[in-house]
């Protein structure tokens, strides 16, 4: 069967509601035995007793696009190895410096006579940002969640994808405190020799213990947008390297493994305490939006907006007006499953756009 020509795609926005009960992803840390839960502030718009329009500010549980990025990031990896794509061997290792954690890499950024990554030039040394980012590219997980290289100017590859704050909608979540205990029926301090320790003995608290830790449930509106042209891209060269050093950058393959990713993750997000609470995913409902142009981001709404996804669609008729037909689309979800089709659709239906030089 002959493969159809796919459209460019130059941007995805996903907005959705997810209904989580009986979780903890995301913490601000502990205080003595307490666990305290991740509140943020929100601007949410309301009605004054005479109906007038005003806004007041309302504290939620919140889980930060920090921990959804990492939660991304550790799925990215699992498919990458799962499908053969290229990952340097400090991503391979779990490494949090990703391409600074590769010995060799690091040896040839500190030394200034070194032509790999420095040029000479009449006002010295200076590290050539193309093909440091050429090398970054030829790993998955530096090219879609970026790196910063702190050597001579610097050299950023800004990540294409963008996370914002799952934030619990106001009135529709709940954060409570349970207390919990540990403790061991007849336990008692023994000498080596098995005998009962006596009281100078020194003693270890590993008995009786209480914490109390927090549980959210509620609906929570996430947003994040993939720049979709920027996978592979060398923003110093402003071109798109078929291959570095051998190793093949199969953009389609990139897109591919990164929406399956930002699928899994919104399907089981694996943040913190998930080992004695995991979350129980009850809904998921919203919509993707797609742009095929360069000159339009999908366009997205909060999914904080009380009708998000009316708000969203009102603005494809200006968009049609202003940039013409077919160029932005929005794409409804109502369930896991529903998702998971729509994502297989774009995939059979577009491939990454490139930028024209």
């Amino acid at each position: 069967m002959p493969n159809r020509k796919r459209k460019p795609l130059f941007s995805l926005a996903i907005a959705c509601r997810i209904a989580l009960n009986l979780q903890a992803l995301n913490n601000e840390g502990t205080e003595n035995n307490r666990l305290i839960p991740r509140q943020v502030s929100l601007v949410v718009p309301t009605r004054d007793p005479d109906g007038q329009p005003h806004y007041i500010v309302e504290e939620v549980h919140a889980i930060s696009g920090d921990m959804l990025k990492h939660i991304f990031m550790d799925y990215l990896r699992l498919i990458a190895l799962d499908r053969g794509l290229p990952l340097c061997d400090a991503c391979r290792a779990l490494h949090p410096g990703r391409m600074l954690g590769n010995a060799e890499f690091t040896r040839q950024l500190a030394d200034q006579n070194n032509p790999t990554f420095w040029d000479t030039t009449d006002k010295g040394q200076r590290l050539n940002g193309a093909r440091v980012t050429d090398q970054l590219l030829t790993c998955v997980l530096d090219d879609l969640g970026g790196t910063l290289i702190p050597v001579g100017d610097g050299v950023r590859r800004e990540s294409p994808l963008d996370f914002g704050w799952i934030a619990g909608v106001p009135e529709l979540t709940h954060t409570r405190q349970y207390i919990h205990t540990r403790h061991a029926a007849n336990l008692a301090a023994r000498k080596p020799d098995g005998n009962d320790a006596d009281s100078e003995q020194p003693q270890i608290n590993s008995g009786q213990m209480l914490f109390e830790r927090t549980a959210s449930s509620g609906v929570y509106a996430l947003l994040a947008h993939l720049s979709v042209y920027d996978i592979g891209y060398n923003r110093y060269a402003r071109d798109y390297p078929a291959e570095v050093n051998g190793i093949p950058l199969d953009r389609a393959a990139r897109l591919e493994a990164t929406l399956l990713a930002l699928t899994e993750t919104l399907r089981y997000p694996k943040g913190a305490l998930t080992s004695t609470q995991m979350p129980h995913p009850v809904n998921l409902e919203g919509y993707l939006s797609l742009s095929t142009t360069a000159a339009i981001a999908a366009p997205m709404i909060s999914p904080l907006h009380v009708d998000y996804i009316a708000a969203t669609q009102a603005l494809l008729g200006p968009l049609e007006r202003l940039h013409g037909k077919d160029k932005v689309s929005i794409h409804l979800f109502h369930s896991e499953a529903e998702l998971l089709a729509l994502t297989a659709d774009i995939l059979n239906t577009y491939a990454p756009a490139r930028l024209v030089r």
